[in-house]
């Protein structure tokens, strides 16, 4: 595992090291603040609110739910006192059985969530992507690196610009 480390790191050493020369080569290269371009798009919250008319429903009924299950739960611990063991047993196994059946529906909604959310940003991410090749081709930058530089002449951070050639795509 510790060697699978270090070459990782070798080759980001070396590829790190690659885009000076090569820039140097007359070689342009630009960055891009990705998560900025997509947490700030009209089309991120186009895709939140798409999901939350989608799934807010059904979180709505899971949400009230398991407020009654626990209300159940409750009712049936503080009647446990003043009932025979064996009752108390018959009667817990109710409940016991819908917290199963509840959970089996949250993980069937969280998997739910995470598909749409993961066919959304792909979505988006592409946008994204076509923005960033059509504005790099537009200024002649040869590479874009993506992510927030710790320092870039700002003619050569286009983050702006991606911005909005996104907000005049359509998704």
């Amino acid at each position: 595992m510790k060697a699978c480390v270090k070459k990782i790191f070798l080759v980001g050493a070396v590829l790190a090291s690659m885009v000076p020369s090569f820039a140097n080569q007359n070689g342009t290269v630009a960055i891009v603040d990705v998560r900025s371009v997509v947490e700030g798009s009209k089309h991120f919250m186009a895709l939140q609110q798409d999901m939350q008319k989608k799934l807010g429903n059904k979180h709505e009924e899971l949400v009230l739910a398991q407020k009654e299950l626990t209300t159940q739960l409750v009712e049936l611990e503080k009647s446990k006192k003043v009932m025979a063991a064996a009752t108390y047993s018959k009667k817990s196994k109710a409940p016991e059985a819908k917290l199963t059946e509840h959970a089996a529906k949250e993980r069937a909604f969280q998997e739910e969530v995470m598909k749409l959310q993961e066919q959304s940003m792909k979505k988006l991410y592409k946008l994204v992507k076509d923005a960033t090749k059509k504005v790099a081709e537009k200024n002649k930058f040869d590479i874009v690196l993506q992510g927030e530089a710790l320092y870039a002449k700002p003619q050569f951070d286009i983050t702006s610009e991606v911005k909005k050639s996104v907000e005049n795509s359509k998704l």
